[in-house]
Parts: C-alpha cells; sequence; structure tokens
C-alpha cells in the first residue's frame, strides 16, 4: 500500500487543518496514512479517533531545524512515497525533509500564499525567501482557487503542469438546512423574531471585520432589533470591541469567541456576512452554502469562484461599509430573495465542493505522480523526473536526485542520428569555419598539455576537424569521429584529416587513446552516459577525457527568472538548450559512475564573434562574452571552486591507471 505522509502547522484548527483532516478520513482505506503537526488541540483527537499514526512535531517557534530532522527521520524509517504539506513552516519543513531524505513524492497545498500572511514585512521577506528557495524541490502543487493558479503560475513561474486546482470541500450530508437550531439563541437570549447577521473567523484585519462593524448604525438605524454575532477570536478581537463601543452599537453585537459549532450557529441565524479583504476559498461560506444561508460576501478573488453575484449571493466592494449595510438590509427585508440565493447556494455546494469531490481530485493528483515513476522517470537514475520548464513548446524535466535536465522526448537514437547527419552542418558548422573558435581550442589544448604531453587523441563530433588541425600542429596524432557526411568531406578534403563518418559506438573497437574530447557534443547525444562508457572502452589506462556543454544550472535559472518577469521570449535566444542540460553534480556522478578519478571543472572561455547573430555588432558580442567569461572565473575562484557563472563549463576527469583502483 501507498505510504502518504500530511504535514501541517496546526498552530489552530482552520481551514487548512480541516481539509487535511478530511484528506486522512477519506483516504486512509486506499493508502497508508502517516500524520506530522503541532501536537493538541482538535486535530490530534480527530486522528486517535480514525487511528492514524500521528507524529508531534513543534512548528510554534519562528526558526528550527528540529522539525526538519523529525520528518527526515519519518520519511526514511516508513520508506514515504508521498509527502504532502500545507502552511509556510510545514512547507518548507516537509520539502527540505523531503529532499534530504529522497521522497520520490513532494506535495504542497496552498490555501493562502505568503504575500498575504498577517505578519511584518521583514518576516515576510523571509518567509518568501525560504518558500522560493524551497519549491523547486516540489513536484505538485495543488492551489484551493484559480486566483492563487494565477499567483503561482504568472507571479512565480511555476510552470501550469505542476500547479492543480482543486477546491475545498464540505461534508455537505451533514449540513441540514431545515434543523432549526434554537439553542444559540436561548444562550444570548435572541428572540426568534430578532433579525441575526453572523460572521465567522479569525479576528485579523484580512476578515475585514472591521468594516462590518462600520456597517452596523447604519443597520440598526433601519432595523433596530438586529444583532450581529461575531464568532471566533484573534489579535484584533479588542480592537473590534473598542471600534464598536466608539459607534455605540457595541450593545447589538455578540462577541463570542472561539466556537466548535458552528453548523449550529448558521441553523439559527438570518443572514451570514463574509466581509473579507482577501482569501483563498472560505470555508465559512461552503458552510453556509450547505446550510442555505442567504450570503452577502465581498467581491474578491476566492470568494468570486464560489458565489455568483444575484444567484447564491450579494457581492459588495471590499471596505465599503455602506455597500455592506444597504445589501444586509435587503436580505433582513426580503425573505423571499433570502430564501431563493440560499436554495441556489445549497444546490451549487451540493455539484461542486462537496468533500467527495475534494478527496477524489487529491487522490488523481496522487496517482498521477506514482504513475509517473513509471512511465517518466530520469533516464539516467531511473527517479522521478519533475517537469521543469517548456521552451519553443518543448517540456524540459529535472531530475531532483541526479540533477539531469532533460527533453521530454522519445526519439530513438538512430532518428537523432539521422538528423543530426542531415542537419549539423547547415545548423552548427558556422563557427568553426568562421574561424571563431580558434582561441578556445588553443586553451582546450593549453589545459590538455598541463596534465598529458602527447600522444593519440580521437575528437568525438569533430565537425569540420578545426580543433584537429589545431592539435596536429601541437604534435599530437589525431582522429576524428563525426556523422556529418557534409562536415567530414571537409575534415577530409580541406584539412586532410582522418575522420570516421559515423558514430562513436561504431568506431574501431580494437583503437586505444590517450585523450578523448567531447567538444559541445554530449548535450546532443541521445545516451550522453553511453558515449562515456564507450570512451572509457578505448582510453588507456592514465588516459584524459575532456567535456566542454553549456552549463545547464545556469542556463535554466536565468529562463526560469524571465519567465517569471515575463523576459522569457526575449532572453530565450540567448540561452542554450539541447536535448540533455548538464549541472556540474550531474556530470560529477556521471564520471564517477564510470569510474573515473581526479575529476575537475571550469568554467570555459567562449567562442569569438556573433555567428547566431544575436548582437548588432560582433565586435560588441565579443567583449561581452569576455566581460561573461571574466566574471565567472573571479566567482569560481572567490568560492574556491564551488560557483560556476560562466555559459559553458569544461571538465577533465582521468581513467585510474589500475582498473581495480575504482
Amino acid at each position: 500500500m501507498t505510504k502518504l505522509l500530511l504535514v501541517i502547522d496546526n498552530l489552530e484548527f482552520g481551514g487548512g487543518e480541516r481539509g487535511f483532516l478530511q484528506l486522512a478520513s477519506g483516504l486512509k482505506d486506499r493508502f497508508e496514512i502517516y500524520f506530522a503537526a503541532t501536537p493538541g488541540g482538535r486535530l490530534e483527537s480527530e486522528l486517535n479517533r480514525l487511528g492514524i499514526r500521528f507524529y508531534p512535531l513543534d512548528m510554534r517557534r519562528r526558526l528550527s531545524f528540529k522539525p526538519i530532522y523529525q520528518i527526515n527521520n519519518i520519511i526514511s524509517s516508513n520508506k514515504i512515497d508521498l509527502v504532502h504539506s500545507q502552511g509556510a513552516r510545514a512547507d518548507f519543513y516537509s520539502r527540505v525533509a523531503g529532499r534530504v531524505a529522497g521522497a520520490p513524492h513532494i506535495l504542497s497545498t496552498i490555501q493562502m500564499p505568503v504575500e498575504g500572511f498577517d505578519v511584518g514585512p521583514l518576516r515576510k521577506i523571509i518567509y518568501r525567501l525560504l518558500d522560493q528557495f524551497s519549491e523547486r524541490f516540489v513536484g505538485r502543487f495543488i492551489v484551493v482557487s484559480d486566483s492563487l493558479k494565477k499567483i503561482l503560475t504568472e507571479g512565480r513561474g511555476i510552470p501550469t503542469q505542476r500547479v492543480v486546482l482543486i477546491y475545498n470541500g464540505i461534508e455537505v450530508d451533514k449540513y441540514h438546512p431545515d434543523l432549526e437550531e434554537t439553542s444559540p439563541r436561548n444562550n444570548w437570549k435572541i428572540p426568534p423574531n430578532v433579525p441575526l447577521i453572523a460572521a465567522i473567523g479569525r479576528m485579523v484585519w484580512q476578515k475585514g471585520f472591521e468594516f462590518l462593524i462600520r456597517a452596523m448604525p447604519n443597520i440598526i438605524a433601519a432595523s433596530p432589533e438586529t444583532r450581529l454575532l461575531l464568532v471566533g477570536d484573534g489579535p484584533l478581537r479588542i480592537e473590534l470591541e473598542d471600534l464598536a463601543k466608539q459607534l455605540n452599537v457595541f450593545d447589538k453585537i455578540i462577541f463570542t469567541g472561539f466556537r466548535s459549532d458552528i453548523s449550529q450557529i448558521l441553523s439559527t441565524v438570518d443572514v451570514l456576512a463574509v466581509p473579507s479583504l482577501l482569501e483563498g476559498f472560505p470555508m465559512i461560506i461552503l458552510e453556509g452554502m450547505a446550510m442555505a444561508k442567504p450570503i452577502v460576501a465581498t467581491k474578491i478573488q476566492g470568494i468570486t469562484e464560489q458565489l455568483t453575484e444575484g444567484k447564491q449571493a450579494i457581492l459588495v466592494p471590499p471596505r465599503n461599509s455602506d455597500a455592506l449595510s444597504d445589501a444586509l438590509l435587503k436580505l433582513i427585508q426580503d425573505a423571499k430573495l433570502a430564501s431563493m440565493l440560499g436554495i441556489a447556494a445549497r444546490r451549487k455546494v451540493e455539484n461542486y465542493f462537496s468533500v467527495e469531490k475534494m478527496v477524489e481530485e487529491t487522490d488523481k493528483v496522487y496517482l498521477s505522480l506514482i504513475e509517473s515513476t513509471a512511465t517518466k522517470s530520469c533516464p539516467y537514475c531511473c527517479n522521478p523526473g519533475e517537469s521543469f520548464f517548456a521552451i519553443n513548446a518543448r517540456a524540459y524535466n529535472h531530475c531532483i536526485a541526479c540533477d539531469l535536465i532533460y527533453r521530454d522526448t522519445s526519439e530513438s537514437y538512430g532518428k537523432v542520428i539521422a538528423g543530426y547527419r542531415k542537419n549539423y552542418f547547415d545548423r552548427y558548422s558556422a563557427e568553426q569555419l568562421a574561424g571563431q573558435r580558434e582561441e578556445i581550442y588553443g586553451h582546450i589544448l593549453d589545459l590538455i598539455a598541463g596534465k598529458k604531453g602527447g600522444g593519440k587523441l580521437l575528437d568525438v563530433g569533430t565537425g569540420c576537424g578545426f580543433f584537429l588541425v589545431a592539435a596536429q600542429k601541437r604534435q599530437w596524432d589525431v582522429k576524428g569521429v563525426e556523422p556529418s557526411i557534409q562536415s567530414v568531406q571537409v575534415a577530409r578534403r580541406q584539412n586532410g584529416l582522418d575522420v570516421y563518418n559515423g558514430t562513436l559506438q561504431e568506431y574501431d573497437k580494437n583503437s586505444y587513446f590517450d585523450v578523448i574530447t567531447f567538444i559541445n557534443v554530449l548535450e546532443h547525444s541521445t545516451l550522453p552516459w553511453r558515449e562515456i562508457a564507450r570512451a572509457k572502452e578505448i582510453l588507456r589506462p592514465g588516459g584524459l577525457i575532456y567535456l566542454r556543454f553549456p552549463n545547464g544550472s545556469l542556463h535554466s535559472r536565468i529562463y526560469r527568472m524571465a519567465h517569471k518577469y515575463g523576459l522569457a521570449n526575449l532572453i530565450r535566444n540567448f540561452l542554450v538548450f539541447h536535448k540533455y542540460s548538464f549541472s556540474t553534480r550531474y556530470i560529477s556522478r556521471l564520471l564517477h559512475d564510470h569510474g573515473f578519478v581526479r575529476t575537475t571543472i571550469f568554467n570555459s572561455p567562449t567562442s569569438e564573434g556573433d555567428p547566431n547573430e544575436l548582437f548588432l555588432n560582433p565586435t560588441f558580442a565579443t567583449y561581452v562574452k569576455r566581460l561573461i567569461y571574466l566574471t565567472a572565473k573571479c566567482t569560481e575562484t572567490i568560492s574556491c571552486r564551488r560557483l560556476f557563472w560562466g555559459t559553458s563549463l569544461e571538465v577533465i576527469a582521468t581513467k585510474p591507471e589500475n582498473p581495480q583502483a575504482f
């Protein structure tokens, strides 16, 4: 049975805790469920009643690494398949712990973005930075409203395929609109014929209770008997009580504090008011709809996905006490309209916002991730690859296990080689023919000479052979491998070189070399690890392998940042994405896995000029490239060779003298 870990802050029992409790209850027969949260309160007692394993985590401290250690232990010891979190602290702790523990799938539900948190500016910045750092580890984001989906995809640049919209749901069958509960009115000595308005939620600025209190003088002037229930507690309670006293309506408002009997309270009120300024997808509106109550709410994102003006509710502008009082009086005085809106709201919540639908849709997300492990796993390490970004309609995936970035394609090896043979000369030979790689070739040969004095050199994907010409001048015994027949003809006829027309896999297995070079070749290959394995076979013991390739980490990060700020179309021509993109972490692992030692990584110089005409002036392009390279080398040196910001990287590694050394 698939193992699911749910993690939530549980600093109070709110909509998020309720939603996760619904998931645990609805999925406990299909998943082996583990739950981690701050202990105590209704959530823990309900989980104990359901027989779900509960792990106490203290997430009340603002900054603590202990929860990361605890969640990591839960994942590792129980071999968790899915880690699903909600809440700023729970998200950060779970994402980092899941990444460290190697959890196959990490999900986050977003009910409220950190931009809307009721915290100071500095804490909000810290929350956003932590969220931005850890969101890269998340395979799927579940959002509860379309407006939240836009914030993640358009505002943060998260690919749309990683964001799933699932509306909150409630247990519709537990709400009985026909049941008239009299005990709440009796407790507060409110006669049955007195109009009663209720507003329910935490007393924080987002809920807009201030504007409802400011609407009360107008309501009382038109309907003196009307009373208001403010249900809930929070940091603004004293301020709200003081405001009610200043407006001389304190005796008309009942501050109930926190209540757990919300359905009973709703059954006894005449109108539900939701004067919110900022919401995700408020559960209280769903509860009011399930009780067939007429609702007056603000016309803001989230709420407008639940209610349609004039059909299930009256919607008013936020921060407008006059509009709020007019709408509430209209429903108090027009029983027929109030009943019509309430019945329509009940019908809508039954069709769209049931807890069964929410659980079913979440289950589909879980299953799609599990199935992706088998169908869309990393081609190198077979761990799940998460969708990363799309460029020119090509989808790229990022394996969080080995750090490989790869294009989502099923092209066969033969098809790739055929395309390469047909198109390489026209698409990729411009720099060589223009002589714009001579400095790079000299640099590469200097680098190799510092580790190997001479001998036989094989250049894979040699193109027109200009690198071999430069190597030949330095007394290397050179040979090349090149699939493109046009390039081979130039190499043979113009440069007089011994170049094999084919692939490295087809090359003479009885030939052995002291150095094998791959200069901007490996990222085009269908199976680059196979090329590395073949190179090792024909390298002599102590031989060198040299690789040059675009800096995959840098290019992908620049693209994601540009996408976030709407500059992706402008910058994508300056970035390089082939079938694969390699990071320093991946290439180090690749060479280590194939038995190479003494792997050294450098920022690589760039080519001269502007063969692809990205700049207006080739000389200017050369200066820009040199500046980028010098900046990258300085960063590399200052960071003790831990940061590589160059546009291209180069790697040298050695085949062990003793085959048993690895």
